[in-house]
């Protein structure tokens, strides 16, 4: 900021200062009031506090509105993906006159699975589609990575854990990958180890491990939402899905999505809590 100050000469005008030029050295207190500037501005100390401020402000708020942007862009991917597969199952579906029925699609047939096969049928469905049966196709290895689970699961060591994503898979062009794993029958029951919130084995009063009965679906997809990009998280860009033979429905697992799909489509929001693969877990 500039304060100008111009001294007033008595008689005004140029005349005046003509007339004043004999006086010599006397003339100097004149010209230095003639005109002063004054400059005024921040120390450099001020300057610097300024800064920090600015920073520690940033670095609290920039991680928060990173994340929010992200999941913003994973809510808009993961619905986008959920219309996209429904769409293409009813293709099928208004394609061979079976409405409510997929079996001819997804069921294996003889009781045999083949999940390449299926992949690639399925991926007719799709405009533009890729199919990896395995990650040795070429181009196909960046497809096949680690998947963490939505909530912390450990291993039989106590050890936080996810699941490789190593099923047959069909590219979309819009970068989602669906991962296909066919069973041997639709409906078919299948009796497994009853599992706690973290995937540990349930046992009774006398030691022996529980186990529970269900119907198997045709097939089970497993999908990302932006393919090998990060997080690479279920319930953030991954989500499990079961085919039965009306069609695709969400698979009822918490670790694999469940909770944040069905949350996802009642209120936009993803759920899902973070971990480390590797770390310990404490009990």
């Amino acid at each position: 900021m500039e304060n100008t100050v111009i001294a007033r000469l008595s008689g005004g005008g140029q005349s005046n200062l003509s007339s004043l030029t004999g006086i010599g050295a006397g003339f100097e207190p004149f010209r230095a009031a003639e005109q002063r500037t004054i400059k005024s501005g921040f120390t450099l100390a001020e300057v610097l506090i300024t800064l920090g401020i600015i920073g520690v402000v940033a670095a609290m708020t920039l991680p928060a509105l990173i994340q929010k942007n992200q999941e913003t862009e994973l809510t808009t991917r993961a619905k986008r993906m959920y219309s996209e597969v429904n769409q293409a199952i009813k293709l099928y579906e208004a394609q061979n006159g079976t409405p409510g029925d997929v079996r001819g699609l997804f069921e294996a047939q003889n009781g045999v699975s083949n999940s390449s096969q299926l992949a690639i049928d399925f991926a007719k469905y799709f405009s533009g589609a890729k199919v990896c049966k395995s990650k040795n196709d070429i181009g196909c290895s960046k497809y096949f990575y680690l998947l963490e689970y939505a909530v912390p699961q450990v291993d039989s060591s106590g050890n936080l854990t996810g699941r490789y994503f190593s099923t047959p898979k069909i590219i979309l062009k819009d970068g989602v990958v669906i991962g296909i794993n066919q069973s041997t029958g639709c409906n078919l029951l299948q009796t497994t180890d009853k599992k706690d919130e973290y995937g540990r084995p349930i046992k009774d009063e006398h030691g022996n491990i529980q186990t529970i009965t269900w119907k198997q679906a045709c097939c089970w997809l497993y999908i990302d939402t932006n393919g090998p990009k990060r997080p690479n998280k279920y319930g953030m860009d991954a989500f499990e899905f079961n085919i039965f033979p009306e069609g695709m429905s969400i698979a009822p697992v918490k670790a694999t999505g469940s909770e944040s799909m069905k949350n996802l489509l009642t209120n936009g929001k993803l759920k899902y809590t973070n971990y480390k693969v590797g770390d310990k877990m404490e009990f």
